[in-house]
């Protein structure tokens, strides 16, 4: 089977050949090379969302259930006056081992530029520093802390939705449960090709290796520091 690059697809994929020119493969196994990696990598395709303006961003703390502060970050269009209305709670992808607010801050600001909704970015802590669900119940704490002070930020709690992508998609859909466990109201999940299984595919050999960006071994790599030895069990 052959396999063709979408042209818009191009200077991205040249950015990150470019980036990862004359660097040695990453092991299976090894998270620390593969967050120092892929942060680089998401810095690179930072860089190429067109510039923004007229979006203000403020930083905030939530607290978790284990005691832990988190880092939020909240988006508003500059000329958001609007009585309350939607607002989205964003996990940002990495593959839940890398990742930050600061490397998704020009994605969100063009999201809230394009929509005009409000976003709240939730600092979720990355594994392997903590695993299983911690993830996902910081960016629940995210989702507590946004209702809190919905009155003050103009914000609808019927009309909340939570939003992850790749990486993130996973702690989203888990606070997607959690909500629905403990009785709070979403008005939507938005998930963007999703990191939810840890069953990893088998490889299908080299055809699709020039367009891989995140490859089986890296998989393997991010759900064995999520998930440590119940990886690929009947526990998960």
């Amino acid at each position: 089977m052959s396999y063709q690059l979408d042209p818009e697809l191009v200077p991205v994929m040249r950015t990150l050949a470019a980036q990862a020119a004359g660097l040695p493969p990453i092991r299976r196994g090894d998270w620390k090379a593969l967050r120092e990696r892929g942060n680089a990598g998401q810095a690179a395709l930072a860089a190429l969302v067109p510039p923004v303006t007229g979006v203000h961003a403020t930083n905030y703390t939530a607290t978790t259930t284990d005691g832990a502060a988190i880092g939020l970050r909240w988006y508003t269009a500059a000329t958001d006056g609007r009585r309350p209305g939607p607002a989205v709670l964003y996990a940002h992808g990495g593959g839940m081992i890398l990742g930050s607010l600061d490397l998704y801050d020009s994605l969100l600001s063009w999201y809230v530029a394009q929509t005009g909704v409000p976003f709240l970015s939730a600092g979720y802590r990355l594994a392997p520093e903590v695993t299983g669900t911690t993830l996902a119940e910081d960016v629940f704490a995210g989702l507590l802390w946004l209702r809190e002070h919905a009155r003050d930020l103009r914000v609808d709690p019927a009309r909340i939705g939570v939003m992850g992508d790749s990486g993130g998609g996973s702690p989203a859909a888990g606070t997607a449960i959690l909500a629905r466990d403990r009785g709070i109201h979403l008005a939507r999940q938005i998930l963007a090709y999703p990191m939810l299984d840890d069953r990893n595919q088998t490889a299908d050999g080299d055809a699709r290796a020039p367009y891989l960006t995140w490859t089986y071994d890296d998989n393997y790599t991010a759900w064995r520091a999520v998930l440590g030895d119940q990886l690929g069990t009947g526990a998960v």
